[in-house]
């Protein structure tokens, strides 16, 4: 039985478009939550696709982001925005295949996971990096 994360405050940076950004993935993430658990393959294919299309928008944004504030550790940062784009584009690939219900809820415990590791662990570094080097304040 695949996990259901809930979105809270405390996983908010403070920095309004990237915030905005990871509430939007945690819904489609939690809509993709209900098509696994319906074993709908027909909507689990195209909840993958819009939380894709989702995510190459939020990591391009929060990408220019990093440069933009100087962000030391950015290139390792787009590294790991192209790994979890890989995990997802193997689950829309098990959708589109058919896959059995449990492949496609380990696949989707896989996306979920990275996802959540990216908001609450990936860009924690960066909050640090923001509240640190601009004094609480944040940079628009």
């Amino acid at each position: 039985m695949v996990q259901r994360i809930e979105w809270s405050p405390a996983f908010e940076l403070g920095v309004e478009e990237i915030d905005n950004d990871h509430r939007h993935l945690f819904g489609l993430v939690q809509e993709m939550y209900e098509f696994v658990e319906k074993a709908d393959i027909d909507l689990c294919h195209t909840g993958t696709e819009r939380l894709i299309d989702a995510l190459k928008e939020h990591f391009t944004r929060e990408e220019k982001f990093l440069e933009r504030i100087g962000y030391p550790d950015a290139g390792a940062h787009k590294e790991f925005h192209k790994l979890l784009l890989t995990r997802a584009e193997k689950l829309k690939q098990l959708c589109v295949d058919g896959g059995n219900h449990g492949t496609i809820e380990a696949c989707y415990t896989e996306v979920m996971t990275f996802l959540f590791d990216e908001i609450i662990r990936g860009d924690a570094k960066f909050k640090s990096y923001i509240d640190h080097h601009h004094h609480g304040r944040r940079p628009v």
